[in-house]
């Protein structure tokens, strides 16, 4: 199982929001929470024992 941060820049300083021109500062919360989310392996065919192993893995680390 993979875990990954699939947005690591929160929303609103991704470049397709740009022409917006905002800075950190504006969203000090989303900017600071940026370096520490994870995203979970969750997808509709996801199996039980699949499940099971995410539970076992984040319980260990």
């Amino acid at each position: 199982m993979q875990t990954a941060i699939n947005y690591p820049t929160a929303l609103p300083l991704l470049p397709a929001y740009s022409r917006l021109g905002h800075k950190p500062e504006q969203f000090p919360m989303a900017f600071d929470d940026q370096n520490k989310i994870l995203s979970l392996p969750m997808f509709a065919e996801i199996t039980r024992e699949q499940q099971e192993e995410v539970i076992r893995l984040i319980k260990n680390f």
